[in-house]
């Protein structure tokens, strides 16, 4: 009877570094690329989340026939207006006494309400409403003093790793969305998102 020696199988110490490596290099390779993505979904998230505000705040607005506010001050939010308010989260409310506006939270039990989460601090807002988008009972969005109006919010990475997108709301109440370049990006981003 003939006996067969079996060599080991395996990976010798130089094969496995090699092997490390390869796949540290790929990594290096693909972490930026990685982070751009992730920044570029929290935007994206940002942005989707405010549109679903408000489509629920115009959609109660038309069905209740008054008033339906998506704002920051019913938070009790503080912040610097047009911008930093923002990026605590917004509320999306139908006001049933008419008694809220702008700078005041409603002081009566509200239909529906919905509170989103502060966005995460490397995403940055611009917007050209002050403390709140209020829609009336046609759909349309309302300014401070009542007359109809339309308005800009952007959202952005703070490290300009990706594009801004913009929430338009004309004066119809109809919202659509645009994108910024990152690289064409300036500090006028509201103004680059209507043109």
């Amino acid at each position: 009877m003939v006996r067969t020696i079996h060599k080991n199988k395996g990976m010798t110490l130089i094969e496995l570094m090699v092997v490390i490596g390869i796949v540290a290099i790929l990594a290096a390779i693909a972490a930026p690329s990685f982070a751009q993505l992730l920044a570029s979904n929290r935007v994206q998230a940002a942005t989707s989340e405010f549109q679903a505000a408000l489509a629920l705040a115009r959609g109660e607005a038309i069905k209740r026939g008054g008033d339906a506010h998506v704002t920051v001050v019913a938070n009790g939010l503080t912040g610097t207006p047009p911008t930093a308010a923002w990026q605590q989260g917004v509320t999306v409310f139908y006001d049933m006494t008419s008694n809220a506006n702008a700078d005041v939270a409603p002081s009566d039990t509200t239909l529906f309400q919905l509170k989103t989460a502060a966005l995460t601090s490397s995403v940055v807002v611009m917007s050209s409403f002050t403390n709140s988008i209020v829609y009336n009972g046609m759909g349309r969005p309302l300014t401070a003093t009542g007359a109809q109006g339309n308005g800009t919010i952007a959202f952005g990475d703070k490290n300009g790793n990706t594009d801004w997108r913009c929430t338009i709301v004309s004066a119809t109440g109809r919202v659509r969305s645009t994108t910024v370049s990152a690289s064409t990006a300036s500090s006028s981003v509201l103004t680059q998102c209507t043109a």
